[in-house]
């Protein structure tokens, strides 16, 4: 009935509140959530709304961008409905299969966004399990997903490279 959403980008929560936000149901806030002050500002947020507690969070691409994942978990673990469920949509580079690559683009793709300071932790996937956990979610499914070119064409395989790593020229322009 209501949907809260939270991002840092300030330009983000503009567009989304302007293009889908509706009054008492559809809000968008910008957040820091590392900030020592999110707690209180999520909880003021929450009131705001009238909300007591979260059915669903979803977080998608956001704890490979964090530098504790942990922390964040911990204080959405006592937000969450005792019924509710975190949905959690993140990367690790480890698991992406590229064939054939035979001069090596993806591979090579691959190894400068790891150093791209501006596209996340690359290997955060393989750390969600044990961050839940240790953050007191119990009853957690781990689906491991990849991005292949295995049996794509090459048109195909050429718009997949493209809108994986479309972000890359303008990270490094920053």
């Amino acid at each position: 009935a209501k949907l809260i959403g939270i991002e840092s980008d300030e330009k983000s929560v503009e567009y989304a509140n302007e293009r889908y936000g509706e009054q008492g149901k559809r809000v968008f806030y910008c957040m820091d959530m590392e900030s020592e002050g999110f707690e209180a500002a999520l909880d003021k947020v929450m009131s705001e709304n009238g909300v007591a507690e979260f059915n669903v969070i979803n977080l998608s691409w956001v704890l490979m961008n964090l530098r504790s994942p942990f922390k964040l978990l911990k204080i959405l673990r006592k937000k969450l409905s005792k019924n509710g469920a975190v949905f959690v949509k993140d990367i690790d580079d480890a698991y992406n299969i590229a064939y054939p690559d035979e001069n090596g683009y993806f591979e090579r793709a691959i190894e400068i966004c790891g150093r791209d300071r501006y596209a996340g932790y690359r290997k955060s996937g393989r750390q969600v399990y044990t961050h839940l956990y240790r953050a007191g979610f119990k009853q957690i499914t781990q689906e491991r997903l990849c991005l292949t070119t295995v049996g794509m064409d090459s048109d195909k395989r050429s718009a997949l490279f493209d809108v994986t790593f479309s972000y890359v020229l303008e990270d490094m322009k920053k």
